[in-house]
């Protein structure tokens, strides 16, 4: 057969071709940004329950008070007393502290610290007792005054749990 024959068989194609869209959109991602700023804030929130204790450098006025705090809540009176002043305690003995009547256990956390002349100021807020929906837990906010002394930093006020007036000389 002859192949020229063949083609005059042929019919032509006389459809339009298809359209095609003159430029091809990518679908912008505009709900990416809230979706990322959701994950971070649960990220960060879930950090923040889960880590444990802060743990302050105890040559810190802040790791002073919290040495202090923690030598309380666990009975260790030696410990504690060791943390204030010898000069504004000297009256008083590591017994007095455990004489303030201060019972049950608490939760100490670091609110903010600040300077005041030569003393350091570090304010807390402990928490006691139940502090659930319907607990009868209660709150207190404690400044404890420190002053630095051969590297070395000490409370000088009377602190939390108040006891100095059992111990000094009237």
């Amino acid at each position: 057969m002859d192949d020229s024959h063949h083609d005059a068989n042929m019919t032509e194609d006389t459809r339009e071709p298809l359209a095609q869209p003159a430029e091809t959109r990518v679908p912008t991602a505009t709900w990416a940004i809230p979706v990322v700023a959701i994950a971070a804030i649960i990220g960060l929130v879930a950090i923040a329950l889960t880590r444990g204790p802060t743990s302050f450098d105890p040559t810190t006025p802040e790791g002073a008070v919290q040495d202090y705090l923690l030598a309380v809540s666990q009975s260790r009176w030696d410990d504690a007393f060791a943390v204030l002043d010898p000069d504004s305690f000297e009256n008083c003995e590591p017994g007095d502290i455990a004489n303030s009547g201060q019972q049950g256990e608490f939760i100490a956390s670091h609110d903010s610290t600040e300077t005041a002349g030569a003393n350091t100021l570090v304010n807390v807020r402990l928490r006691f007792g139940d502090s659930g929906m319907f607990g009868s837990g209660w709150e207190s906010y404690e400044q404890f005054t420190l002053v630095e002394q051969d590297g070395f930093w000490y409370i000088t006020q009377d602190p939390w749990p108040y006891f100095r007036w059992s111990c000094e000389q009237f």
